[in-house]
C-alpha cells in the first residue's frame, strides 16, 4: 500500500476525508482551437453511418484492463457484498475519449436493463453526455436520451471538418453492454490525439449515492466528473448508492489503483440541515429531494472539493 503524505479532514464538503498519496498531481491543460458550431438532436440516422466500438478508443474511469464497462474487476464478485457488486456494474464516472473530423456524430448503446428512479432523469440514469474541447475548456454539446434498452441517436451535426477532441460520459445508474460511436464513412473516429485529461495517476472517489451521481440531471454533472473537467485529471468513481460502508473488500480495490489522490466520502445520506451547513448554499437550492444533489448542488460540491484538493496537490 502506498505511503500517505497528507491527511485532511474537512467538514465543509460533507465531512469528506481526503488522503493524498505520495505522488504529486500536476494538472495538465492543453490548448486547442476547435469550434462547435451547431448542435442538432435528431432521431434520424443515415444508412451510410459507420460505427467504431468504443472499447477501441480511450476509456476513462475504469482502473482495470478487463473488457466491458464496469467499475470493479471480476475478481471482486465474490469478495464484495452483492449490492456493491451490482452497483459496480453501473457505469458512473466512465467516459470515452476520442477525436474526429466528422461533421456529425451518432451513438448506439445497449443497456443492461430498463431502469427508472423517482429522483433522477432518464438521461442521468441511462443516457449519454457529450462534451467537446473548445478553446481551453470542456464544453457541453448534447445528451443521448434513452428510449429503451437499445438506443441509436444522432448527437450533433453541422460541424466543420477540423479535428476535434470529445468526451462522452456513460450512464450513472445503469450498466452498458455495448457502445459504439458512428459517423459518415468519409470521416474518421480516432483515439484522442491530445492528452488533455491526464490519466497516469487518477483521483479516486469512494462514497455513496451522492458520489455515484444522484441526483444530477445528466452523467457529466456528477461532482467527480465536474472536478475531472476542471482539473483535467482522470477520476475513478467508486460511489455505491447506499453502500459506502468502509468495507475491507472495497478497500482492497482502492489499494489496487495507482492513484494520485483518494477522496473518501462515505457519509450516509445527509439531512437538509447538514447539507446546508456544509456550504451547499443558503438558498436551499442545492438538492433535488432534500438530500441528493441537484446540478447546482453538484457544482457547489465540486467547487468546495476542488479547493481542498488543490490545497493538497498544489500547496502554497
Amino acid at each position: 500500500m502506498k505511503k500517505l503524505s497528507a491527511v485532511l479532514i474537512t467538514s465543509v464538503v460533507i465531512n469528506s476525508l481526503l488522503l493524498a498519496c505520495s505522488a504529486k498531481i500536476t494538472p495538465t491543460v492543453t490548448k486547442g482551437n476547435s469550434q462547435i458550431t451547431t448542435v442538432v438532436a435528431s432521431e434520424n440516422n443515415s444508412s451510410a453511418v459507420q460505427y467504431v466500438n468504443a472499447s477501441d478508443l480511450k476509456i476513462l474511469g475504469k482502473y482495470h484492463a478487463e473488457e466491458g464497462y464496469h467499475r470493479l474487476p471480476a475478481t471482486f464478485q465474490d469478495r464484495v457484498r452483492p449490492p456493491v457488486w451490482s452497483l459496480s456494474r453501473n457505469t458512473a464516472g466512465l467516459a470515452v475519449r476520442f477525436a474526429t473530423n466528422a461533421p456529425a456524430l451518432h451513438a448506439k448503446w445497449g443497456l443492461t436493463g430498463e431502469k427508472t428512479l423517482s429522483n433522477m432523469t432518464g438521461i442521468a440514469v441511462s443516457g449519454l453526455d457529450l462534451y467537446a474541447w473548445v478553446g481551453e475548456k470542456w464544453q457541453y454539446v448534447n445528451s443521448g436520451v434513452p428510449r429503451s434498452r437499445t438506443n441509436d441517436k444522432k448527437l450533433i451535426s453541422d460541424m466543420d471538418s477540423t479535428l476535434k477532441e470529445f468526451l462522452l460520459y456513460l450512464p450513472l445508474y445503469n450498466g452498458v453492454e455495448s457502445l459504439s460511436i458512428g459517423t459518415d464513412s468519409a470521416y474518421s473516429i480516432l483515439p484522442p490525439q491530445q492528452l488533455l485529461i491526464q490519466n497516469d495517476e487518477p483521483i479516486v472517489f469512494y462514497g455513496t449515492s451522492i458520489t455515484q451521481g444522484a441526483s444530477a440531471s445528466r452523467p457529466g454533472m456528477a461532482y467527480p466528473s465536474i472536478i475531472s473537467r476542471r482539473l483535467n485529471r482522470e477520476v475513478v468513481n467508486l460511489g455505491f448508492s447506499g453502500n459506502g460502508l468502509f468495507e475491507a473488500a472495497v478497500g482492497e480495490a482502492l489499494c489496487q489503483i495507482e492513484a494520485g489522490l483518494y477522496v473518501i466520502d462515505c457519509t450516509p445520506n445527509a439531512a437538509p440541515d447538514i447539507i446546508k451547513a456544509n456550504a451547499l448554499g443558503d438558498d436551499h437550492e442545492g438538492t433535488t429531494d432534500g438530500t441528493h444533489l441537484s446540478d447546482l448542488g453538484n457544482y457547489r460540491m465540486a467547487a468546495q472539493l476542488e479547493k481542498q484538493i488543490l490545497s493538497i496537490i498544489e500547496p502554497k
